[in-house]
């Protein structure tokens, strides 16, 4: 009978790279620091072209280099159509990056006279939380004012039915369940910035 020995090659040590921030810059100050000479508003505009002399970058590239990409190749980022504005919009606890034409399904939105199939409603301007272009970001703080974003409900439907099934064992006690939750489809037709552009 051969007895065979296995034996473990030692493997070297895991090297994991440091970490790096999502964006860095060449300043080290932990706070950011206004203009000079500029007021306290409910927005900041970042100029993309001044970010990009600033040296704003993150480990995967910006979206400036991905907007100069599409531009070489005449195609439009999703929520960018044209030369146009896209949003971050809070409706139903949740946020959604939003540009004309795009379509969400959202929790039901209430009440429902104002949210009725075919009305277009635009949004709460304290929802509006950014707002974006090919050529400036609006960082609302919290929301920016000046920020319009309209939509249309297109239908009141209700979602894939989720089953909830109980069992106890041994004490012939099951329960069956069936929950289909309510959804709102809506469709944005405005994004527009109609606040201070300096």
């Amino acid at each position: 009978m051969f007895l065979r020995t296995i034996t473990r090659l030692p493997l070297p040590p895991l090297r994991r790279p440091p970490p790096l921030p999502f964006f860095h810059s060449f300043s080290t100050s932990p706070t950011p620091t206004p203009l000079e000479g500029a007021e306290i508003t409910s927005h900041v505009i970042v100029d993309h072209k001044s970010a990009y002399k600033n040296q704003l970058t993150g480990p995967h590239g910006t979206h400036l280099q991905a907007l100069s990409q599409s531009a070489s190749k005449n195609t439009n980022l999703c929520g960018v159509p044209g030369d146009g504005w896209f949003a971050v919009i809070e409706l139903s606890g949740s946020q959604y990056k939003v540009g004309v034409g795009d379509v969400m399904v959202l929790d039901k939105l209430k009440p429902e006279s104002v949210y009725s199939v075919g009305s277009e409603v635009f949004i709460d301007p304290s929802n509006v939380l950014l707002m974006g272009s090919k050529d400036k970001t609006v960082v609302g703080l919290p929301n920016v004012e000046g920020g319009k974003v309209k939509v249309r409900v297109e239908e009141i439907t209700r979602d894939a039915k989720v089953i909830v099934f109980k069992k106890r064992r041994r004490k012939s006690s099951r329960r069956k369940q069936g929950f289909r939750a309510e959804k709102t489809i809506c469709r944005v037709l405005e994004v527009q910035f109609e606040g201070d552009e300096e």
